[in-house]
């Protein structure tokens, strides 16, 4: 087997290439995240310029934010580190988008459970792993110690991917992956978290969710405890008429329990 690593595809003609696409589905992300929150299906979704702008600034936003928090963490940690903190810090870029993710996910456990499993994954690869396949060892240190080293000897299978596909490139595909997820949980947040609507004066209890396009989708919601119907009216803004409309705080909605 070759095990000359590849070269990096991703060069500067196909980054400039790929960033419409990039762009479009960090948009459909934050929207398709948006419409989960109120039942929209993502076949309603309609990608907009502006639509594209606001999601590229609120994802570039936060992903810069994230990594130069975790650049200040690392410089404030104190240089002589116990063996745990070192591993932890190896990881910390990993750990702090999770805990972002879970910070900004809305109380179901299905938007939990993948940032959950990616901690508890990491933390028990490289802390709990130890204790079973170093049990000749005395101290935690020692077997933990161990089998790191035998980690770093060893080829697993990811190591065989990276080397075939090339480091940067895999690493490429991961933050594109990661980035997606925070930009969907992103887009649920803001529609859990929106308070301002637009509201039809000729239905007064009817606020408008989102408007794609010439269609826009509405529903009718409770003006005493912000309960939401489940039930959607999408329509098309016809030429030549006229909708009275209002902005106002009604939310944050919340779904009615079924």
């Amino acid at each position: 087997m070759n095990d000359t690593p590849s070269k990096s595809w991703l060069t500067e003609g196909v980054t400039i290439a790929l960033i419409p696409v990039i762009g479009y589905a960090v948009a459909f992300a934050y929207q398709w995240g948006y419409a989960n929150y109120f039942g929209i299906p993502p076949e309603v979704i309609a990608i907009s310029i502006s639509g594209v702008f606001i999601a590229g600034v609120l994802a570039g936003g936060l992903c810069f934010g994230l990594f130069f928090l975790s650049d200040v963490i690392y410089d404030l940690l104190p240089e002589k580190r116990n063996f745990v903190m070192a591993r932890l810090v190896q990881y910390g870029d990993l750990y702090l988008i999770s805990a972002f993710l879970l910070f900004i996910s809305p109380p179901h456990w299905q938007f939990w459970l993948v940032p959950l499993c990616v901690v508890v994954a990491q933390l028990w690869d490289d802390f709990g792993r130890p204790l079973l396949t170093q049990r000749d060892k005395k101290s935690y240190e020692e077997k933990v110690t161990a089998q790191w080293q035998a980690n770093d000897k060893r080829k697993p299978q990811i190591a065989l991917v990276m080397s075939k596909y090339g480091r940067s490139n895999i690493r490429a595909v991961l933050l594109m992956i990661m980035l997606l997820l925070i930009t969907f949980q992103v887009g649920h947040s803001v529609a859990m978290r929106r308070t301002f609507y637009l509201i039809d004066e000729q239905k007064p209890s009817t606020a408008i969710l989102a408007i794609y396009g010439n269609r826009y989708v509405s529903t009718n919601y409770s003006n005493t405890n912000g309960v939401f119907s489940s039930v959607m009216r999408i329509a098309y803004l016809a030429e030549g008429s006229a909708m009275e409309l209002s902005w106002k705080k009604i939310g944050p909605l919340k779904p009615e329990k079924k």
